[in-house]
């Protein structure tokens, strides 16, 4: 589960074992303004995409909980956008995000994938 708190960040949260009643939250940082959208990849790497403060696409890229350095969130657009994000895997299992720009156009961009 993923959520975003009063302040912006995003937090993740996940049960150890199915049907116990402990979950784990995990403060994944960024700032959005918008819902996070989510997919899982081909190489099970799982991407996150908001609406940062000024308008602009920002991306996390998370492959383990553990790993610090996969936590820093990148900007992948200079638009004004508007609405929230919808990240898809394409046909051959890529992350690609969709979001509504301030002029009304549809905007994409194929993220990178594990491998580059």
């Amino acid at each position: 589960m993923v959520a975003r708190a009063s302040d912006g960040t995003v937090w993740s949260s996940w049960q150890p074992r199915p049907g116990d009643a402990e979950w784990h939250w995990l403060n994944l940082g960024g700032e959005v303004v918008s819902p996070p959208a989510i997919v899982v990849d081909d190489d099970g790497v799982l991407w996150m995409a908001g609406v940062d403060p000024s308008g602009s696409i920002i991306v996390l890229r998370l492959v383990n909980e553990d790993e610090v350095p996969a936590r820093s969130w990148f900007r992948i657009g200079g638009k004004k956008l508007e609405g929230e994000p919808a990240l898809v895997a394409d046909g051959n299992g890529r992350p690609q995000v969709f979001v509504r720009g301030s002029d009304r156009a549809l905007w994409t961009r194929l993220l990178p994938s594990a491998a580059g």
